[in-house]
């Protein structure tokens, strides 16, 4: 994440589904000492 960027997982945007936030695409990506890839999502 950049400076002052929140990334959530799919999970978390489809739970704030209706909320008015908006969130973008940010790929797939490889987490520290979690395993698996992970889609994420920047959230504004």
């Amino acid at each position: 994440a950049g400076p002052g960027e929140v990334l959530t997982s799919a999970t978390v945007r489809d739970l704030r589904a209706g909320s008015g936030l908006q969130f973008d695409d940010r790929g797939v990506h490889q987490l520290k000492g979690v395993p698996g890839e992970w889609r994420l999502f920047s959230a504004s």
